[in-house]
């Protein structure tokens, strides 16, 4: 291995690990997290809101059935600042659930769906003809 395929290498790993840093900063920076999953959850616990308040300090809003907490996270440890809080109502009522299905019908028979779509094919066969 000559010293332009050891320095062409070296700079690969810098520039890797160097995107792989600056993404972590942009998801700390900007509070990203993954996506949840797409039905709803099942469990108990979830947190359901985080407030960065320093970089050590963070204020977190537990959801426990349907109790609500509140919790200050630091390097002194967690400590409740209130767990009485009210559960929020839903923003949007049914978000979570999906829309009950639509009873599916058709009208007719197939030849009768096949009739009035040849009828409308007709129709503008001839509108266009007379243009």
């Amino acid at each position: 291995m000559d010293a332009f395929s050891a320095l062409r290498t070296l700079g690969g790993l810098l520039t890797v690990l160097g995107l792989l840093a600056g993404g972590l900063w942009v998801a700390r920076r900007f509070n990203l997290s993954l996506p949840a999953g797409n039905g709803p959850s099942q469990r108990r616990l979830e947190v359901v809101e985080r407030l960065g308040l320093d970089p050590r300090r963070s204020v977190i809003l537990l959801r426990c059935d349907d109790r609500e907490h509140l919790v200050l996270l630091g390097p002194e440890g967690p400590l409740l600042i209130d767990g009485k809080v009210r559960a929020a109502p839903p923003r949007h009522p049914g978000f979570d659930s999906p829309p009950p299905p639509r009873p599916f019908a058709l009208r007719g028979t197939f030849a009768g769906l096949v009739e009035r779509a040849r009828h409308a094919s007709s129709k503008a066969t001839q509108g266009a003809a007379s243009e």
